[in-house]
């Protein structure tokens, strides 16, 4: 919002570092070349910078399983803490990665999810959505969709969780984007309506299409696309181009205007 122009100022101590950065190379042409070179450097520095904070092993558990979706089957991966007593249950947190809907996967943010369910003594579900282009518009919403039912239903046994305690959804960037389009379906699904999700966290979301059709009364208030066209590490040219690998051509799916 045009309001929070301000934000887009880079922090005094920051503008030294920034300044160094030059605009990144045009994407690479292959997205799976793209995809790899992504997440080896989003796990690495997930691991460097959570080394410091991560639990011991015995702190916490960590087990992958295999969820139904359509056309195939999904991977999510579960953290819970070590229970203090049998009768322990936690609150509930299914999270989506980041990646430009084109990369990111379990391993991208393992050790982050790893510190907060230990330190905010909750259970992490991380979904392992299929991806884009492969992958077009909706299956990522219905992979998390599906994930985020079969959490419902598995809370009690393999999660250790007790989703009245709390059940909080969230994912960062294109995640954030994703999750944001299930809370939507969520809201109108009966189901939820028995199993209400109590919270949304959403880090560096992506929640306008920079070719949407905005309402007239929004268009002097929803500026961020263009005060920060040349934003180091991530210009508007890098998010156009991530973007259609999830839309092609369709400018539609934009959380913010619904």
């Amino acid at each position: 919002m045009a309001e929070h122009a301000w934000l887009s100022e880079p922090d005094p101590e920051l503008l030294p570092f920034l300044q160094k950065l030059s605009n990144p190379a045009p994407r690479e042409p292959d997205h799976t070349v793209l995809r790899a070179g992504l997440n080896a450097a989003l796990t690495e520095g997930t691991k460097k910078g959570c080394a410091s904070r991560l639990p011991k092993d015995e702190d916490y558990t960590v087990t992958d399983h295999k969820v139904a979706v359509q056309d195939g089957e999904i991977v999510v991966r579960c953290v819970v803490p070590t229970p203090k007593s049998e009768k322990e249950t936690f609150p509930l947190l299914v999270w989506s990665h980041g990646g430009g809907w084109f990369a990111g996967n379990l391993d991208t943010e393992d050790h982050n999810l790893r510190v907060i369910a230990h330190e905010q003594r909750m259970t992490v579900l991380s979904v392992d959505y299929r991806l884009a282009p492969e992958y077009r518009h909706p299956t990522q919403v219905n992979d998390i969709y599906a994930a985020l039912k079969w959490a419902v239903n598995n809370a009690a046994g393999l999660l250790h969780a007790d989703i009245k305690k709390g059940f909080i959804i969230g994912g960062a960037s294109a995640g954030g984007h994703l999750t944001s389009l299930v809370s939507h379906r969520a809201r109108d699904d009966p189901f939820f309506q028995e199993h209400r999700i109590t919270g949304q966290i959403y880090h560096i979301p992506a929640f306008l299409h920079p070719d949407a059709e905005v309402p007239e009364k929004f268009k002097d208030r929803l500026l961020s696309f263009e005060q920060n066209k040349d934003a180091p590490i991530i210009p508007a040219d890098v998010v156009r181009h991530d973007w259609g690998f999830l839309l092609g051509e369709n400018s539609q799916f934009s959380p913010i205007l619904a």
